[in-house]
């Protein structure tokens, strides 16, 4: 078949566990339904054995297979080794024991046919599976050859519990995915495609990211920002082989790269990111910035300086969270603040140009334990589920020595009621069974009011759980 464009593909595969499983992939590849002079396989390997370089020797002629050793290195570095190595204007990524389907190549070269701007998702069946749970997820698990590509897709689309999450998500949204407000948290590396071009403008991957986990994503990120166009590949089909792991320990690294992420780019979709996980975050997004208009409202008449409120002063270095408007800002008591409207946001940094100013809701932030003397939360907390107020009292008991909470409204705000519903039935992030989460205001005690009641403290966590970005040991300071 000839492809409208004209390009051809470089696939990229880094290999550091399983060379049976690398077999896998390796024999789809050398099965697909165009002619093989369209692609070329790149596989990057730190971890070689005489096994391995075996089986890329029974394979290195059809298609081309350009094979590399090198000393241990993150996925990030070995995936951009493939990148700058590869010979042709479309890049594939997939990872050892992913097996493409017969039309896999084809369909994301298509996808480029016709723009360098373009950022393919396809769909992989088995995610998240290890060899322990596949017995419980499948029927008659013995009888699976992971070597015979087209019975084992016929059987893996009849297994729902293989499905790939993401495609129900996508489907639902309209629009598809391309209309999601981050059609980037689904730029999954196991199958996944961009331009070489494009991947090079945007910086490759950041090798910063130590382990594997969410630098895919950050990627993603910065593709989107570059004016990549998302597109979802539903026939683009592949097939994830079970493998071990240790899912605790994925989850505390997936944590590390999440801050990481969020401190490079500390913005609110990268906060949602962070907070909701990328399954859940494109629902609750855009419930959580239309708080935007509504937090900008509550400043609208006016209010008096934070002097007035009778705040303690004797604090040195502190934070505004939901600045509202310049009005509260005083810049001789707050080092920096959080804001979640844009033009709100551009205000401050006019009027304030030497302060620290971030597009945050504050439920994560990109702050150390304890950066600040004291953390202040305006009145956007009424605007906030119990659920997501408890969280923001959590996450300002870790980054504050003190807490205070103002009331200092005269015109209550309605609750948003869709953000209400989104928190309830979406915040229910994959770490949470590893990290414990306030969802109830009763984690706290409110021990002072300020003058005329304008003002709360709040105590640390009963149970000095200070959790918020980190798996934080510390203990408050004194």
């Amino acid at each position: 078949m000839a492809l409208l464009g004209g390009k051809k593909a470089s696939i990229i595969i880094p290999a550091h566990t399983s060379a049976n499983n690398l077999e896998y992939t390796l024999q789809a590849l050398s099965t697909q339904a165009i002619s093989r002079t369209l692609y070329e396989i790149v596989v990057i390997s730190d971890a070689p054995s005489v096994v391995m370089r075996d089986i890329i020797s029974r394979f290195a002629t059809s298609p081309e297979i350009r094979y590399l050793e090198v000393q241990e290195c993150c996925v990030s570095a070995a995936r951009n080794m493939g990148i700058r190595l590869a010979k042709h204007e479309v890049i594939i990524f997939l990872d050892e024991g992913v097996i493409p389907s017969r039309d896999f190549v084809r369909i994301h070269l298509e996808a480029h046919d016709n723009s360098k701007s373009v950022a393919a998702i396809g769909y992989t069946f088995g995610l998240e599976i290890t060899p322990e749970t596949f017995p419980l997820w499948v029927s008659n698990p013995n009888d699976w050859d992971f070597a015979t590509e087209e019975e084992l897709f016929d059987k893996a689309g009849r297994e729902p519990d293989l499905k790939d999450w993401r495609d129900l998500r996508v489907r639902l949204a309209d629009g598809g995915l391309a209309s999601m407000p981050a059609p980037w948290a689904f730029f999954w590396t196991c199958n996944a495609s961009a331009s070489k071009e494009k991947l090079v403008e945007v910086g490759l991957f950041d090798e910063r990211f130590e382990c594997k986990g969410s630098e895919d994503l950050e990627l993603g990120y910065r593709l989107y920002r570059g004016g990549c166009r998302f597109e979802y590949l539903r026939n683009a089909l592949a097939f994830h082989c079970p493998h071990q792991r240790d899912r605790s320990r994925e989850i505390q690294l997936d944590r590390k790269n999440e801050t990481y992420f969020l401190r490079k780019f500390p913005v609110i979709e990268v906060e949602a990111l962070v907070s909701f996980d990328c399954a859940n975050m494109n629902y609750v997004l855009p419930h959580i910035s239309a708080l935007a208009n509504l937090n900008r409202s509550i400043w609208a008449l006016g209010k008096p300086p934070l002097q007035d409120l009778g705040f303690p002063l004797d604090c040195v270095k502190n934070l505004l969270v939901g600045c509202g408007s310049t009005l509260l800002f005083d810049p001789a008591v707050f080092e920096a603040g959080l804001e979640i409207d844009l033009k709100t946001l551009g205000e401050l940094r006019h009027h304030f140009p030497h302060k620290q100013f971030y597009q945050l809701l504050g439920i994560s932030t990109p702050y150390e334990d304890f950066t600040f003397d004291a953390v202040v939360i305006s009145d956007i907390w009424r605007h906030l589920p119990e659920a997501l107020l408890s969280r923001l009292l959590q996450e300002a008991a870790r980054i504050g020595k003190r807490v205070f909470l103002l009331k200092n409204v005269e015109l209550v705000p309605k609750h948003n009621e869709e953000l209400f519903e989104a928190i309830l039935r979406y915040d229910r992030p994959y770490w949470e069974r590893e990290t414990y989460l306030s969802r109830s205001v009763d984690d706290f005690n409110f021990v002072t009011n300020g003058p005329a009641n304008q003002w709360l403290l709040i105590e640390a966590l009963p149970r000095g759980k200070l959790i918020g970005n980190h798996n934080s040991s510390s203990s408050r300071p004194s």
